[in-house]
């Protein structure tokens, strides 16, 4: 076995991968490159560059300027960067790609095991600096995250909202008995006509028999209920919440981003409309809450049918 041979052997090797949403720009690459060519001293320190776009085109590049030079176009992106620098005791490899799994990876290796932790601890630190952490991120920056869970879940709460505050204000209201209105009220108008006891027997047995009877319309009369324009703009709100939540998924929380070329002004127009949709969907949470309390304090002064 040649002396190259035995000393590849021997190599201390660091290798970690993650699986994360990121943001890399030009600063964040300068930043990453000054920490390689820093270990690498004196020795020949020749980078590579290997880019990936959308459309399965394959770029090469050996200096970081050319790479900020390519176009990265809004329909044809950067997918994939691969850094890799060589030499003959010190190898350091690193990629950032938009896979779902494990999609970023950094690796080192060295004849010294104390250069190669201490050059890989650095490499860490910058490639975390291009992660985007954050709740929303998490949710959102995704394309395996479903809209379905979000959706429904605004939905039952609307849902839910609207019922809860129609029972409130079903409970001002004469009992029903777990009857319709009409069911009760016919009840209602029979009481003074129970003289016997076998009419007091038969009006219970009427009682118990219709509480027994399907409720289809009943549900039906509930339904009618909650759909009143009082509930309409209590809902609103609500309503403009889950479009907003839909649109941030979709447009502003890009899973990978490669800041350069034309994706740099693309990106601080995604930043933009974030913001503003974030205040819309503030602005609806403040609507919703002044607009419930004041159909609750309305309705204390509008007569019970």
């Amino acid at each position: 076995m040649s002396d190259k041979a035995n000393r590849v052997a021997n190599d201390a090797t660091q290798l970690n991968r993650y699986r994360a949403p990121f943001v890399l720009d030009g600063a964040k690459l300068t930043r990453i490159l000054t920490v390689i060519e820093e270990r690498f001293g004196e020795a020949d320190f020749e980078p590579s560059f290997d880019v990936t776009l959308k459309n399965g085109k394959q770029v090469k590049v050996s200096a970081l300027d050319a790479l900020l030079k390519l176009d990265n176009t809004i329909k044809n992106p950067v997918t994939s960067l691969d850094i890799s620098a060589q030499s003959n005791d010190l190898g350091v490899g690193i990629t950032f790609d938009d896979s779902e799994g494990e999609n970023i990876q950094v690796g080192v290796r060295g004849s010294s095991p104390k250069i190669v932790g201490e050059l890989f601890a650095e490499l860490e630190e910058q490639v975390e600096r291009t992660m985007a952490n954050g709740l929303f991120w998490k949710l959102f920056g995704s394309r395996s995250m479903t809209l379905i869970p979000i959706i429904l879940g605004m939905a039952f709460t609307i849902l839910g909202g609207l019922s809860v505050l129609n029972i409130i204000k079903g409970g001002s209201q004469p009992a029903q008995m777990g009857l319709t209105q009409d069911a009760a009220d016919q009840l209602r108008r029979e009481v003074p006509k129970l003289v016997t006891t076998d009419d007091k027997i038969n009006w219970l047995f009427d009682l118990h028999r219709k509480q027994l009877e399907p409720h289809e319309a009943g549900i039906a009369i509930d339904i009618r209920k909650l759909a009143t324009w009082p509930n309409f703009f209590l809902a609103l709100p609500a309503i403009l919440l889950v479009v907003c939540l839909i649109y941030l998924a979709r447009k502003c929380y890009p899973r990978t981003v490669f800041v350069w070329g034309d994706w740099e002004e693309h990106y601080k127009n995604i930043i933009s409309k974030r913001r503003t949709v974030w205040g819309v969907v503030i602005g609806a949470l403040v609507i919703g809450i002044i607009s419930s309390l004041f159909v609750s304090s309305f309705q204390r002064f509008v007569p019970n049918k």
